[in-house]
């Protein structure tokens, strides 16, 4: 409490004299141009400074520039390439000056790679460096935000996360499109580790949340830095190694000084932050939907934003519950932010002489952020001594201790908290939010229907984590002669951070709370020794050479424990979590021996020649491939010695050359995936107690097979919602949103979307890599040759296949994962087609009679997720995609093939059991948030699972009896009062004809119930609760949402929705099922190819799509006996088959939207919608898609082959139609 109280009273005095002083000093105007030397032409961007302060310009492009300072005061004139110039002014006026160009010293000494010191001038590249002073003039919690605009090719990104985040550094640009483009970090000799947990300098985007926990280089002191150096380029960098392809970065940290006894130094600095930009927001339009302000709290939260009145200051509902002014809030977000201050504090002790000095040196950083509630704190404790013996022999070292404690860092991204604050409406006090949970159901509150505050995030949810960190170096240095000396240096750096999350219970997204403990240890240590050479041969020629060798040991581990369900609001969360969940990663090892040497051979001061070799040897590759070598070489010539151009605008003139080339390595472990996937052997646990068991030898292609099931059919949550969810699930015609209580209208991926497109295009287009991999595994020559392994890769790059270019059309297919192809062609569909069934036959016969893939390791097992490696169902499987495959093509131009093909399937083994289903299990524990898809995505995509199904398929099956009914789907809610809300911008005419259109769906499902008009003439509707099975019409507009409430339509059954750690099974992937295979069979037969009775084969079908949902044998039966739709009779039989292979692929969009672009039923949807009133048109004029567009990636990367793609099978557009469908 003292140590507060006098801060407060330092603050208050510094704030008064502050202000005296800007009530003393007289302002005064000062402008002017600034102009060269040389040529009297403007300089524009020159820094126009009052000394010692922040007061400062730049000029413009025509060198003009304009400043207020005090009376008296010194201004600097400053700019890259020339002299700066200091100006005293008395009196407000104009002042032109004139900056001359640099004359820089060429004798000028770097630091340059190994630490070794080299004029500059004779560098065949480019080395730069900054000096202490200009490091810590402003101090900053990231020293390397210091460097910002300070060398040139250097580009410095702040991170958006306040402070303690990391920042992106990067020289002369990126070097890699997908892997780490930030330079090695080297202080005082030794590699410093940068990585970082969740930081800037990650590839990886996280765009639904991502906290920043600072990258390593904020770890350093800023006021123990003596210079910074950055080697620019692979030749400047080739001694590093390939952690330093580039660029290095040398941080030189200070030693004691000389002095009489000791000195002692106190630096302190305060900085406050506020938001510099925000964005505009209109201030006419308040809360609400389509133009009103609903007058039901529940509608008014499911508005959310501000769409609703202009705001007039009448009273209407607020999201609180009570009657407010409709009012506009304008600061509403800019109040949200506080002022953030930094206050860092450092004492420096040191003394000694040239032969024996010390420095000690202690850093406190406070530093408070812009959001509420959210702050770190530093601790930076620095020990340094050096001492020369015996005359020859030096010690150096250095120990250094840090210790950052983070409390509530930010979380960004459109799941973090300025998602939330942004888009509160207009007239919202953003006070009300600081009241952010309901005291009795402990539910977040907010004003939308999610609840989601960003006020709870900072307050009630928990974000704290704790970095230590020791870093020291012990040298020994030995000068022989004035020629040659050695050293010998040991150095190491030891990080561990633990990070700490809670979502409190009642939280927005996870109710019943979840949390994550996580620690991480990593180690780096350094022993390395250096010969240096350096003489004169003769009074023209000059030889320096070096010799040394490095030896690197790291490692890391992790463990981490999270849980979720909270039995009890409060409480210790690993004793209240219902389930908790370990893992470890154990210590994972890398050691590096490498020996280097470089030559640098001077003439006549004016010719320079190096040369740099270095070879590694790294324990992460092969034994007999772990040497990997780094040369390099340089020149640089000066002209202005060699040409004697003194005095002259050559004074100093200089070409350079280089040539580098840089070897690379890999991380430890890794093979490490492929034993981590969901399903395991059960012999796993016995392999993983002992790590040293596992070699390359004893992996075979079973723990492959895995990650090619699951990335192809449950793809990561992203590409999920975006192609199965939004995209192919609704033009399926199965399910919708759309209604009042959804976020998006049901016209969603009926217009074309980028960023929804790109999601499908990028995941169908990369998992050609997880395929690929698969295939040359255990194909001919692959490291684990397997013809049977090998025939299932042939049939799951078939289904793929015909998934991609089903929803695409021409795709890159014969020439995809091609090494020797960096663009791939664009393939016809016929040519896919007709690939894909000769990768099936030949699958086929590689199979043959064969049952198992091999035995032990060689057995696929449970690893086959479809089939447990049973050959002889995979052999029918593949058969019946054949069967498909060839009907689809049937009839397309130039498909002779397929009549062919169909006839082959049919007198072959097909799916015929129900053991034959090809379903992929989902994991009921693992929700879609940790683990993609793998569990409950259609439960989470649209908030609890607010999904309707479809009126077309409730239509259906209520028509014929149908007993899948209920294992489809639920009964509406119902209930009271149900308003549709009468939007203002409809007249009474359109509000008729909307509702009117809902109530007719209501009529069509034959439910009963009662309408009531209010005295304003807004209808609600009175219909028993959970009663009637009602279709939601498909595709309606977005203004419809406000007339399809919710409760009024049936949702999915639980099982399709269900919630994950329930203990509850959830509908599966489906891949393929033995009921499409007999519906398949008949069809054949219908459309003349084959022999049989379509009729029984088509009851078959029936039969099997029942038992796949699991009804009753009894109500199959009966169904089969009574339903007019349970016979084909001649007439109508293509529909009726194309219709139950329809409703059987219920949950598989992308098999149900082919079936209705290739037979076109059901009609009501293939024919489109034709009332723009009522129904989204998208950008196709109403009709049914046809595909999905290319994505951007395919355009960017791939132009030349897409072009002529577009061209041969039609513009790139929604309704282009395929060529099977032609």
């Amino acid at each position: 409490m003292k140590n507060r109280g006098f801060f407060k009273k330092w603050l208050g005095i510094s704030v008064l004299l502050f202000c005296v002083g800007m009530v003393t000093a007289q302002q005064i105007d000062v402008s002017g141009v600034v102009t060269d030397a040389i040529s009297g032409e403007p300089i524009p961007g020159v820094s126009v400074v009052q000394k010692n302060t922040m007061i400062g310009t730049i000029t413009d492009v025509d060198g003009v520039y304009r400043i207020e300072v005090e009376r008296g005061s010194t201004i600097v004139f400053s700019s890259v390439g020339y002299l700066s110039k200091e100006v005293i002014v008395e009196s407000a006026g104009t002042y032109n000056f004139v900056l001359e160009s640099a004359m820089y010293d060429v004798d000028e000494v770097v630091v340059t790679a190994l630490g070794i010191s080299r004029q500059k001038k004779s560098l065949g590249y480019t080395v730069s460096e900054v000096e202490s002073e200009e490091v810590s003039r402003v101090k900053e919690t990231n020293v390397m935000n210091s460097l910002a605009g300070r060398v040139a090719g250097v580009t410095i990104t702040q991170g958006a996360f306040g402070p303690g985040g990391g920042s992106r550094v990067v020289i002369r640009g990126n070097n890699s499109l997908s892997q780490d483009n930030q330079p090695l970090y080297v202080v005082d000799g030794v590699p410093f580790d940068n990585s970082g947990y969740g930081t800037a300098n990650e590839n990886d985007v996280g765009s639904y949340s991502k906290t920043d926990y600072g990258t390593g280089v904020s770890d350093i002191n800023p006021d123990d830095i003596e210079s910074i150096s950055v080697l620019k380029g692979p030749n400047a960098a080739a001694l590093y190694g390939s952690r330093a392809a580039n660029g290095v970065i040398l941080i030189t940290t200070k030693r004691g000084g000389e002095s009489d006894g000791l000195g002692v130094t106190v630096s302190s600095s305060l900085t406050f932050d506020r938001p510099m930009v925000l964005p505009s927001y209109q201030n006419q339009y308040g809360q609400g939907t389509q133009g009103y302000v609903p007058e039901n709290i529940d509608d008014l939260k499911e508005a959310g934003g501000s769409w609703g009145a202009k705001l007039d200051g009448s009273d209407k509902l607020y999201w609180t519950g009570e009657t407010r002014p409709y009012t506009a809030q304008p600061d509403n977000v800019k109040d949200f932010f506080e002022t953030g201050q930094t206050l860092i504090t450092n004492v420096a002790i040191d003394g000694g002489n040239k032969d024996q000095n010390v420095r000690f040196s202690y850093t406190n950083t406070h530093s408070g952020s812009i959001l509420p509630n959210s702050s770190i704190d530093r601790h930076n404790f620095t020990l340094r001594g050096y001492t020369k013996l015996a005359g020859k022999l030096t010690l150096d070292a250095k120990a250094t201790y840090f210790f950052q404690h983070g409390k509530n860092r930010p979380k960004l991204g459109t799941e973090g908290v300025m998602a939330y604050v942004y888009g509160i409406p207009r007239n919202a006090d953003i006070n009300d939010y600081k009241d952010y949970q309901n005291p009795e159901t402990l539910e977040a509150v907010s004003h939308t229907s999610l609840g989601a505050n960003p006020y709870w995030m900072m307050y009630n949810d928990r974000r704290e984590d704790w970095r230590h960190r020791f870093q020291g170096f012990f040298k020994i240095e030995y000068q022989f002669n004035d020629w040659l000396s050695a050293h010998v240096r040991v150095g190491t750096d030891l990080i561990k951070q633990n990070i700490e999350n809670v979502e409190a219970y009642g939280h927005w997204f996870f109710g019943t709370g979840r949390f994550s403990y996580n620690q991480y240890q990593d180690s780096e240590t350094n022993a390395d020794f250096l010969f240096l050479f350096n003489k004169d041969l003769s009074s023209s020629l000059n030889l320096s050479t070096t010799f040394g060798g490095n030896h690197i040991y790291s490692d890391g581990r992790s463990m981490r424990i999270n849980g979720d369900s909270f039995r009890i609001p409060e409480g210790p969360p690993v004793s209240i979590a219902s389930n908790v969940y370990y893992g470890y990663s154990p210590l994972s090892k890398k050691k590096i021996n490498s020996l280097y040497g470089t030559a640098s051979l001077g003439y006549n001061n004016w010719f320079y020649l190096d040369a740099s070799l270095r070879n590694d040897w790294s324990s992460t590759l092969p034994k007999g491939n772990r040497s990997y070598s780094y040369p390099s070489l340089s020149g640089s010539v000066l002209l202005n010695e060699m040409l004697d151009l003194s005095g002259g605008i050559m004074s100093f003139s200089k070409i350079r050359m280089s040539w580098a080339q840089v070897g690379n390595d890999t991380s430890p472990y890794m093979l490490e995936d492929i034993l981590m996937f969901v399903n395991c052997t059960d012999d796993f646990s016995d392999i993983n107690q002992n790590p040293s068991a596992i070699n390359a030898g004893d992996i075979s292609a079973r723990y492959f097979i895995t990650k090619s099931q699951v990335k192809l059919m449950a793809p990561d949550r992203y590409p999920y919602w975006r192609a199965h969810l939004i995209h192919s699930d609704r033009y399926a015609g199965h399910f919708c949103f759309g209604h009042s209580s959804s976020w998006w209208s049901d016209e969603l991926g009926y217009s074309y979307n980028g960023g929804y497109t790109d999601a499908a295009w990028d995941w169908l287009e990369g998992y050609t890599g997880n395929i690929v991999t698969y295939l040359q595994l255990t194909g001919p020559g692959g490291d684990k040759e397997n013809s049977l392994a090998y025939a299932t890769a042939l049939i799951l790059k078939s289904i793929y296949y015909q998934y991609f270019t089903d929803v695409f059309g021409d795709v890159p297919y014969s020439e995809a994962g091609n090494l020797d192809v960096l663009l791939p062609k664009f393939d016809s569909q016929r040519d896919i087609y007709a690939g894909i069934i000769e990768d099936l036959d030949q699958a086929m016969e590689l199979i043959g009679n064969a049952e198992r893939t091999g035995d032990g390791e060689e057995d696929l097992g449970a690893n086959d997720l479809f089939y447990g490696g049973d050959l002889q169902q995979w052999k029918k499987l593949a058969n019946t995609l054949k069967l498909r495959a060839g009907l689809r093509a049937l009839g397309a131009e130039d498909a002779q093939f397929a009549q062919t093909a169909v006839t082959a399937a049919l007198s072959a083994p097909l799916l015929s059991s129900e053991e034959d289903n090809a379903l992929l299990p989902k994991d009921n524990v693992i929700s879609q948030w940790n683990s993609a898809c793998y569990g409950d995505i259609w439960y989470n995509f649209i908030g609890g699972g607010n999904w309707t199904v479809s009126q077309p398929l409730i239509n259906y099956l209520k028509d014929n009896g149908d007993p899948r009914l209920s294992k489809y789907a639920q009964p509406a809610v119902g209930g009271e009062n149900i308003e549709i809300p009468w939007p203002e911008s409809d007249d009474e005419a359109m509000y008729q004809k909307r509702k009117n259109f809902i109530l007719d769906a209501l009529d069509r499902a034959g439910a009963v119930y009662e309408e009531v008009v209010d005295e304003n003439g807004v209808s609600f509707i009175n219909m028993a609760e959970n009663t009637y099975y009602v279709g939601q019409p498909v595709r309606l507009r977005s203004e419809m949402s406000n007339y399809a409430r919710f409760s009024l339509f049936s949702t999915p059954a639980q099982y399709i929705i269900q919630a994950k750690g329930e203990d509850e099974p959830i509908a599966p992937e489906i891949v393929m099922t033995t009921a499409e295979s007999y519906f398949l069979q008949a069809e054949a037969i219908v459309r003349g190819i084959g022999s049989g009775d379509a009729n029984e084969l088509y009851r078959q079908g029936l039969r099997h799509a029942m038992l796949l949902w699991d009804v009753d044998p009894s109500e199959i039966a009966d169904f089969l006996a009574n339903s007019p739709i349970a016979n084909l009779d001649g007439s109508d039989d293509l529909e009726k088959i194309a219709i139950q292979r329809w409703l059987a692929y219920y949950t598989e969009g992308f098999q149900a939207w082919a079936v209705v672009r290739d037979l076109g039923f059901p009609s009501d949807l293939a024919d489109g919608v034709d009332d723009p009133e009522i129904f989204g048109y998208g950008n196709i004029a109403g009709k049914y898609p046809e595909r999905m567009r290319y994505g951007s990636n395919a355009y960017s990367r791939n132009n030349e082959n897409l072009q002529e793609a577009i061209d041969r099978q039609g513009p790139d557009q929604q309704d282009t139609e395929l060529w099977w469908a032609k």
